[in-house]
């Protein structure tokens, strides 16, 4: 079964282990409990403060710990020894300088993601008028990709295809959600801090699973290697930004779980209210833990392609990218 993601949301709280529980107490009460072993991954977005113990424990049992500002920047992270399979670290660090090796992988990860996009457009314009003419650009995008000779023309195009898809996601949202554009750090719109909490976490989500399977997160294929960056984390997550996040994100709006009320303003930037970021993590965890019949849960659809990535490096398989039919999508919710 695919382990959980912890969040600590509340100021003041304190974390503990309790046998083969953790606990989160507030004011001496129990605020939240599980079993340690349902437990992948915490991350922290409150002031909170966690035993020696319980530091111990979570070490012991590979869990890693994220410590996130509420904006869905990272702050810092404690991560559980990873000093195995250091053969096939090296793998992955010499495939970085093969371009022979990398830029197919590189282009594939983007060219799956431009298809993402486009079945998203579809799905927003159900096939119906203008379907073809809001589609077009992300097509022809993906037909360059092939004549890209380094990683800067493939983002570039990558980076022309998405600001025409977010300009058209922007449009089709309720009046309070509209936006023309990506706003990053800081987030200009509630759409986009929305985006930005998902993204940030999703890219947790994908780095755990990374380091798991004893790859270094911080050399990637398609991303530059950038002190403090997840490269290989972000590569991965391109083929999973639009059927986790954006879906995630515009059925959350459509069905009014997250509200105006659950943003305030902050200087330059809009933040995520304490309620709000109660129900995105709640229907966040109910999207990716959710197992229809025989369809996997979301988690191990990520473990799946980490997986797939590895055998690839290590030249025992070919590398499958993750590219959606909506009919198939729509069954996760």
């Amino acid at each position: 079964m695919p382990k959980k993601t912890f969040y600590i949301l509340s100021n003041g709280t304190v974390l503990r282990r309790a046998g083969k529980r953790l606990i989160l107490e507030k004011q001496g009460k129990k605020f939240y409990d599980c079993p340690l072993q349902d437990v992948g991954r915490i991350l922290v977005y409150a002031s909170t403060e966690i035993t020696g113990q319980t530091l111990s424990a979570l070490m012991e049992e590979q869990i890693p710990l994220y410590f996130v500002k509420r904006s869905g920047e990272l702050k810092g992270k404690i991560m559980p020894a990873n000093n195995t399979q250091i053969q096939l670290r090296i793998l992955q660090h010499r495939s970085f300088f093969n371009d022979t090796f990398s830029l197919p992988l590189a282009k594939s990860f983007i060219y799956t993601k431009l298809q993402n996009m486009r079945e998203i457009l579809i799905y927003l314009y159900q096939n119906g008028r203008g379907t073809q003419d809001v589609c077009q650009p992300i097509q022809n995008a993906a037909e360059r990709l092939s004549q890209c000779q380094n990683r800067e023309e493939i983002m570039g195009i990558e980076g022309a295809a998405a600001r025409h898809y977010f300009q058209i996601i922007g449009s089709k949202l309720p009046e309070p959600f509209q936006f023309s554009q990506r706003s990053r750090r800081p987030a200009l719109d509630p759409t986009n801090a929305l985006l930005n909490l998902g993204y940030m976490t999703l890219l947790r989500e994908i780095q755990a699973h990374v380091e798991a399977h004893h790859l270094d997160s911080y050399i990637g294929l398609l991303h530059a290697i950038q002190d403090g960056r997840a490269s290989l984390a972000l590569d991965l997550m391109e083929e999973f930004r639009q059927p986790f996040i954006d879906l995630f994100v515009m059925k959350a709006i459509n069905r009014g779980s997250i509200k105006p009320e659950h943003f305030i303003k902050k200087e330059d930037s809009l933040l995520i209210t304490h309620e709000g970021m109660d129900r995105f993590f709640r229907l966040y965890e109910e999207k990716m833990g959710m197992q229809d019949g025989e369809e996997p849960g979301l988690r191990k659809l990520i473990d799946d392609q980490v997986h797939s990535l590895k055998k690839h490096l290590l030249g025992e398989d070919t590398y499958k990218n993750f590219q959606i039919e909506f009919g198939n999508q729509e069954n996760h919710g």
